[in-house]
């Protein structure tokens, strides 16, 4: 086998599979609403971050306690202190 045709295959691949990425943002940009992709980016963050956290009850994180203000329940969402 010829050594320039052995080390270009991995080059191959990298080229197709990043244009197939560029592809399908495009597809995506140009089909689909701007708010619906941020709707869809924004809702996959807030599943991740309360999956990651370990909370079982969305609610938990998602509703402010009585009579805490809105600079307490920010302070407790980035902190972590959703049980205390």
């Amino acid at each position: 086998m010829n050594v320039g045709v052995r080390f270009l295959r991995p080059q191959a691949f990298s080229v197709f599979f990043i244009c197939i990425a560029v592809t399908s943002d495009m597809i995506c940009y140009l089909f689909i609403p701007i708010h619906w992709l941020f709707f869809a980016a924004s809702t996959y963050v807030w599943v991740q971050y309360v999956w990651h956290t370990g909370m079982q009850d969305y609610n938990q994180v998602a509703k402010p306690r009585s009579g805490e203000t809105v600079s307490q329940w920010q302070k407790r969402c980035v902190t972590g202190t959703f049980l205390s």
